[in-house]
Protein backbone atom coordinates (compact mmCIF):
# COMPACT_ATOMS: atom_id res chain seq x y z
CA UNK A 1 0.00 0.00 0.00
CA UNK A 2 3.07 2.06 -0.96
CA UNK A 3 1.99 5.61 -1.37
CA UNK A 4 -1.67 5.00 0.47
CA UNK A 5 -0.03 4.46 4.18
CA UNK A 6 0.86 8.24 5.18
CA UNK A 7 -2.66 9.21 4.44
CA UNK A 8 -4.09 6.07 6.37
CA UNK A 9 -3.20 7.18 9.70
CA UNK A 10 -6.05 9.73 9.35
CA UNK A 11 -8.54 7.46 8.57
CA UNK A 12 -11.30 6.11 11.18
CA UNK A 13 -12.54 2.35 11.70
CA UNK A 14 -14.49 2.57 9.07
CA UNK A 15 -12.61 3.75 6.50
CA UNK A 16 -9.67 1.25 7.38
CA UNK A 17 -12.27 -1.33 7.12
CA UNK A 18 -13.17 -0.58 3.61
CA UNK A 19 -9.91 -0.54 2.65
CA UNK A 20 -8.94 -3.97 4.17
CA UNK A 21 -12.08 -5.27 2.75
CA UNK A 22 -10.57 -3.77 -0.82
CA UNK A 23 -7.68 -5.64 -0.51
CA UNK A 24 -9.36 -9.18 0.24
CA UNK A 25 -11.81 -8.77 -2.75
CA UNK A 26 -8.91 -8.05 -4.52
CA UNK A 27 -6.62 -10.87 -3.21
CA UNK A 28 -9.84 -13.37 -3.96
CA UNK A 29 -10.49 -12.95 -7.53
CA UNK A 30 -6.70 -12.88 -8.28
CA UNK A 31 -6.78 -9.07 -9.33
CA UNK A 32 -3.27 -7.65 -10.34
CA UNK A 33 -3.96 -4.56 -8.57
CA UNK A 34 -6.58 -2.87 -5.93
CA UNK A 35 -9.06 -1.05 -8.27
CA UNK A 36 -11.66 1.61 -7.17
CA UNK A 37 -14.66 -1.34 -7.85
CA UNK A 38 -12.85 -3.33 -4.75
CA UNK A 39 -13.11 -0.38 -2.57
CA UNK A 40 -16.42 0.56 -3.55
CA UNK A 41 -17.47 -2.73 -2.33
CA UNK A 42 -15.09 -2.18 0.91
CA UNK A 43 -17.68 0.69 1.14
CA UNK A 44 -20.84 -0.60 0.54
CA UNK A 45 -20.53 -3.72 2.44
CA UNK A 46 -20.05 -2.03 5.81
CA UNK A 47 -23.50 -2.30 7.74
CA UNK A 48 -23.14 0.87 10.36
CA UNK A 49 -20.53 3.22 8.71
CA UNK A 50 -20.75 7.15 7.38
CA UNK A 51 -21.23 6.04 3.76
CA UNK A 52 -23.93 3.66 4.93
CA UNK A 53 -25.67 6.45 6.34
CA UNK A 54 -25.10 8.84 3.23
CA UNK A 55 -26.65 5.96 0.89
CA UNK A 56 -29.77 5.67 2.90
CA UNK A 57 -30.04 9.34 2.88
CA UNK A 58 -29.75 9.55 -0.93
CA UNK A 59 -32.37 7.20 -1.26
CA UNK A 60 -30.22 3.83 -1.30
CA UNK A 61 -32.80 1.06 0.06
CA UNK A 62 -31.07 -2.19 1.37
CA UNK A 63 -32.56 -3.81 -1.80
CA UNK A 64 -30.97 -1.13 -3.59
CA UNK A 65 -27.83 -1.27 -1.51
CA UNK A 66 -27.76 -5.24 -2.59
CA UNK A 67 -27.79 -4.92 -6.21
CA UNK A 68 -25.12 -2.25 -6.52
CA UNK A 69 -22.88 -4.96 -4.31
CA UNK A 70 -23.85 -7.57 -6.72
CA UNK A 71 -23.16 -5.21 -9.53
CA UNK A 72 -19.72 -4.27 -7.94
CA UNK A 73 -18.98 -7.94 -7.31
CA UNK A 74 -19.28 -8.72 -11.50
CA UNK A 75 -17.22 -5.71 -11.70
CA UNK A 76 -14.30 -7.13 -9.61
CA UNK A 77 -14.47 -10.36 -11.42
CA UNK A 78 -14.54 -8.86 -15.12
CA UNK A 79 -12.08 -6.73 -13.90
CA UNK A 80 -13.24 -3.09 -14.26
CA UNK A 81 -15.42 -4.45 -17.44
CA UNK A 82 -19.01 -3.02 -17.41
CA UNK A 83 -22.15 -4.60 -18.15
CA UNK A 84 -22.37 -2.29 -21.44
CA UNK A 85 -18.76 -3.52 -22.54
CA UNK A 86 -19.83 -7.14 -21.74
CA UNK A 87 -22.75 -6.97 -23.31
CA UNK A 88 -20.82 -5.27 -26.94
CA UNK A 89 -18.32 -7.92 -26.62
CA UNK A 90 -21.48 -10.78 -26.42
CA UNK A 91 -22.11 -9.10 -29.54
CA UNK A 92 -18.95 -9.80 -31.22
CA UNK A 93 -19.50 -13.46 -29.95
CA UNK A 94 -17.07 -13.41 -26.96
CA UNK A 95 -18.33 -14.05 -23.70
CA UNK A 96 -16.49 -12.46 -20.57
CA UNK A 97 -18.33 -15.13 -18.42
CA UNK A 98 -17.05 -17.52 -20.05
CA UNK A 99 -14.48 -16.60 -20.34
CA UNK A 100 -13.67 -16.00 -16.66
CA UNK A 101 -15.42 -19.40 -15.84
CA UNK A 102 -12.73 -21.42 -18.16
CA UNK A 103 -9.78 -19.23 -16.68
CA UNK A 104 -11.33 -19.72 -13.25
CA UNK A 105 -11.21 -23.76 -13.83
CA UNK A 106 -8.00 -23.84 -15.51
CA UNK A 107 -6.37 -21.82 -12.31
CA UNK A 108 -7.55 -24.55 -9.64
CA UNK A 109 -5.13 -25.52 -7.09
CA UNK A 110 -3.29 -28.43 -8.54
CA UNK A 111 -4.20 -31.80 -6.38
CA UNK A 112 -1.76 -32.41 -3.84
CA UNK A 113 -0.65 -29.13 -3.51
CA UNK A 114 -1.96 -27.11 0.37
CA UNK A 115 -4.58 -24.45 -1.14
CA UNK A 116 -3.20 -21.98 1.87
CA UNK A 117 0.01 -22.79 0.78
CA UNK A 118 0.03 -21.76 -2.71
CA UNK A 119 -2.38 -18.77 -2.07
CA UNK A 120 0.26 -17.64 0.35
CA UNK A 121 3.50 -18.23 -2.00
CA UNK A 122 0.99 -16.60 -5.19
CA UNK A 123 -1.03 -13.35 -3.37
CA UNK A 124 0.13 -12.74 -0.32
CA UNK A 125 3.29 -11.02 1.40
CA UNK A 126 5.20 -11.10 4.88
CA UNK A 127 6.20 -7.69 6.33
CA UNK A 128 8.64 -6.72 8.60
CA UNK A 129 6.51 -7.31 11.65
CA UNK A 130 5.54 -11.03 10.56
CA UNK A 131 2.07 -9.27 9.21
CA UNK A 132 0.80 -11.30 6.70
CA UNK A 133 -0.60 -8.46 3.95
CA UNK A 134 -2.15 -9.77 0.89
CA UNK A 135 0.65 -8.69 -2.12
CA UNK A 136 -1.82 -7.25 -4.23
CA UNK A 137 -0.82 -3.32 -5.38
CA UNK A 138 -2.87 -0.18 -5.61
CA UNK A 139 -3.45 0.79 -9.14
CA UNK A 140 -2.60 4.91 -9.45
CA UNK A 141 -6.51 5.32 -9.89
CA UNK A 142 -6.92 3.22 -6.75
CA UNK A 143 -4.88 5.54 -4.57
CA UNK A 144 -6.42 8.47 -6.28
CA UNK A 145 -9.68 7.96 -4.96
CA UNK A 146 -7.98 7.55 -1.48
CA UNK A 147 -6.44 11.13 -2.45
CA UNK A 148 -9.80 12.80 -2.83
CA UNK A 149 -11.27 11.16 -0.03
CA UNK A 150 -8.40 13.01 1.95
CA UNK A 151 -9.04 16.24 -0.10
CA UNK A 152 -12.99 16.37 0.56
CA UNK A 153 -12.07 15.79 4.50
CA UNK A 154 -9.92 18.83 4.36
CA UNK A 155 -13.02 20.96 2.31
CA UNK A 156 -15.39 20.16 4.71
CA UNK A 157 -12.27 20.78 7.70
CA UNK A 158 -12.79 17.20 9.30
CA UNK A 159 -9.64 16.25 11.36
CA UNK A 160 -10.30 12.26 10.27
CA UNK A 161 -11.22 10.55 6.54
CA UNK A 162 -14.32 8.25 7.16
CA UNK A 163 -16.20 5.82 4.37
CA UNK A 164 -18.17 8.80 3.49
CA UNK A 165 -15.28 10.74 2.37
CA UNK A 166 -14.40 7.76 0.39
CA UNK A 167 -17.73 7.47 -0.99
CA UNK A 168 -17.83 11.21 -2.36
CA UNK A 169 -14.51 10.09 -3.64
CA UNK A 170 -15.32 7.30 -5.57
CA UNK A 171 -18.46 9.56 -6.92
CA UNK A 172 -15.93 12.09 -7.94
CA UNK A 173 -15.38 11.01 -11.65
CA UNK A 174 -15.95 9.65 -14.38
CA UNK A 175 -15.09 5.74 -13.61
CA UNK A 176 -16.83 2.80 -13.46
CA UNK A 177 -18.03 2.95 -9.96
CA UNK A 178 -19.79 6.19 -10.38
CA UNK A 179 -20.74 4.77 -14.00
CA UNK A 180 -22.28 1.74 -11.87
CA UNK A 181 -23.59 3.98 -9.04
CA UNK A 182 -25.62 6.16 -11.38
CA UNK A 183 -28.08 3.82 -12.59
CA UNK A 184 -29.58 3.89 -8.96
CA UNK A 185 -29.23 7.65 -9.15
CA UNK A 186 -26.46 7.41 -6.22
CA UNK A 187 -23.99 10.73 -7.72
CA UNK A 188 -21.41 12.89 -6.57
CA UNK A 189 -23.89 15.65 -5.73
CA UNK A 190 -26.91 13.73 -4.43
CA UNK A 191 -24.21 11.61 -1.11
CA UNK A 192 -22.58 14.61 -1.10
CA UNK A 193 -25.75 16.48 -0.43
CA UNK A 194 -26.61 13.33 2.15
CA UNK A 195 -23.63 13.98 3.80
CA UNK A 196 -23.94 17.51 4.84
CA UNK A 197 -27.82 16.96 6.25
CA UNK A 198 -25.56 14.19 8.44
CA UNK A 199 -23.78 16.62 10.17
Amino acid sequence: MEGVRPMFERFTKDARRAVETAQQYAAEVHAVEVREEHLALGVVTATDSPAVSALELAGATAEVRARLQAELIALCRRAGVTDADADALRELGIDVDEVLDRLEELAQVPAGWPATRLRDRLFRRRVSDGTVLPAVPWSDNAKGVLERALREAVDRRDAHIDDGHVLVALLNGDGVVAETMARHDITYTVVRRALAQRN
